[in-house]
């Protein structure tokens, strides 16, 4: 598997567009977190001179701030997962349909395990790694082509 992710292409960039999705996401989280901390600093420095009334409504504020925080990261955490999950799902597919393509002629054989992500050869004498990257980019490569 180490060589799918490092030499297939569609690999590598599925692999970025993953890396690049959980970024934007923690920073869509770190500028939560950063407004939230501005708001309690603003409530904090004016807690002196607040009424009983105001210390109620600006400490139930920053509750369903916090609340409204977490929905929103588990609602990211739970779409990226299911988005990173379907891509993955899709690329052990493209893999798996060049294999049955590959191995036509039913010279090699191939354990895939039941693992997301992950399948093995069963004879390592007959590694045929290289070959299946260089047809497996080759394929990559004519179907980004038509797109």
């Amino acid at each position: 598997m180490d060589s799918i992710q490092n030499k297939y292409e569609l690999a590598k960039k599925v692999t970025s567009e993953v890396e690049k999705r959980r970024d934007a996401i923690n920073n869509e989280a770190d500028k939560m977190q950063a407004a939230y901390n501005s708001k309690l600093n603003g409530y904090q420095q004016r807690a002196a001179t607040m009424t009983e009334e105001q210390a109620i409504a600006a400490r139930e504020d920053m509750e369903s701030t916090q609340r409204t925080m977490m929905e929103k990261r588990q609602a990211l955490d739970q779409e990226f997962g299911q988005w990173a999950s379907s891509k993955n799902l899709s690329l052990m597919k493209d893999i798996q349909d060049y294999l049955k393509k590959f191995n036509a002629d039913g010279t090699y054989s191939f354990i895939f395990s039941y693992e997301p992500g992950f399948f093995y050869y069963s004879n390592p004498a007959n590694d045929i790694t290289s070959e299946v990257l260089k047809g497996l980019n080759q394929q990559y490569s004519s179907s980004s082509k038509k797109e």
